[in-house]
């Protein structure tokens, strides 16, 4: 089966989830003998292609015939003649981003391939009121309409899909994403664990800013608190991170890292001693169980999918997304070794049933139509709040 998978984030030029996501599923599904084609974003000129065993990558130029910075969008026309001059006919079209809806139309219609479309977030959940964000969120409204089927990575998040866009009934399922676990994690080994660490996009529901009003009252429990921030936002909100950080004086605690490759993300996380996922709502939750995959203490909330697999015996839990109820699930995983040794033990254990291989099966069942569409359903809706 020949699967062209469209995505504006790919390895190494990732952003957040939807990325890493788009590239290790790539990679399971061509070492399960699938030929994938990636059709992406580049940073050359012209257009780069790579090449390994069942799967090729075309990074197309921004700014160009094939890609418009202004629209976010692929152009089709160019990127068709493309393939069809190397003789590639998609069986499947997999959609990652919204940037891609364009072509994954033409795609289908040019060669009668089903399109498959992951929704990663809403774009309508994300409280931005711009022309821009506006224009985005109704392009992403005609994916969900045109898409043949449609994949959402928690029971949550297909709720929140199928409530908003009626359409989706009927032909969305739930594949939980995977995540690559350490073989050796050491979890004995002495950690720092008043070294905390923050993984995502610098946004207002992912709380950054309560998080680092609760270092500022970690601080007076203890002074070698530290906290690495990685990931980037707007200029708004990032200048609010800084501004905040410098009236509370913790210049010297709290560290911006902006965005880094996702090879340095895992390896930082590995030197952590907690991993803090303070998120209002979380599509999924990548990160937690990131951090659960490489057996690292874990404070989290439970919001959106996160629930789907961290709980008390996973994580010290964020109950309230305040500063004081942040800072107080930290003290708790300091408080308690026995504990948190446990916790980390039942985390990895919990994170060793989420391998990418198995979310490629998922992914093939859906593809084949071995599984059942999710429903919308009051029994669903009970067990998902």
């Amino acid at each position: 089966m020949l699967i062209t998978v469209i995505s504006t984030e790919y390895e190494p030029h990732i952003i957040g989830g939807l990325g890493i996501v788009a590239t290790r599923l790539a990679e399971a599904l061509a070492a399960r003998g699938h030929e994938i084609v990636v059709l992406t974003k580049g940073t050359k000129p012209y257009i780069e292609e790579f090449s390994k065993r069942h799967l090729r990558i075309f990074r197309y130029p921004r700014d160009s015939e094939y890609f418009s910075k202004q629209t976010q969008t692929f152009y089709a026309n160019p990127i068709l003649h493309h393939l069809r001059k190397l003789g590639i006919c998609p069986d499947i079209i997999h959609v990652h981003s919204v940037q891609g809806d364009a072509l994954a139309k033409a795609l289908s219609e040019k060669f009668g391939a089903q399109t498959l479309y992951t929704c990663h977030s809403l774009i309508s959940e994300e409280g931005l009121e711009t022309r821009f964000s506006q224009q985005m969120e109704h392009r992403q409204r005609q994916l969900i309409e045109h898409a043949h089927a449609i994949i959402s990575p928690s029971r949550w998040q297909a709720l929140l899909l199928m409530s908003q866009y009626p359409t989706a009934n009927g032909k969305t399922y739930v594949v939980s994403n995977g995540t690559n676990i350490d073989p050796n994690p050491h979890i004995w080994h002495e950690r720092t664990l008043s070294h905390l660490l923050f993984v995502g996009r610098l946004i207002r529901s992912k709380c950054v800013l309560e998080t680092i009003h609760a270092v500022a009252s970690l601080k007076k429990v203890d002074r070698k608190v530290k906290l690495d921030i990685i990931g980037r936002g707007s200029k708004e909100y990032t200048t609010l991170l800084h501004r905040e950080t410098d009236r509370l004086h913790l210049t010297q605690t709290v560290r911006f890292h902006g965005s880094v490759p996702h090879h340095e993300v895992i390896s930082r996380m590995q030197r952590a001693g907690i991993v803090v996922v303070p998120s209002r709502s979380e599509s999924f939750g990548l990160v937690a169980l990131e951090a659960m995959g490489n057996a690292i203490a874990l404070a989290s909330t439970t919001s959106g999918g996160l629930a789907d697999f961290v709980s008390k015996e996973t994580a010290s839990i964020i109950h309230h997304t305040t500063a004081s109820d942040i800072a107080h699930a930290i003290q708790e995983v300091w408080g308690n070794s026995s504990k948190t040794l446990h916790r980390r033990y039942a985390a990895y254990a919990t994170a060793k049933q989420y391998t990418w291989e198995q979310c490629a099966k998922r992914y093939e069942e859906v593809i084949n139509h071995q599984q059942d569409a999710f429903t919308l359903s009051f029994e669903n809706e009970g067990t998902n709040k």
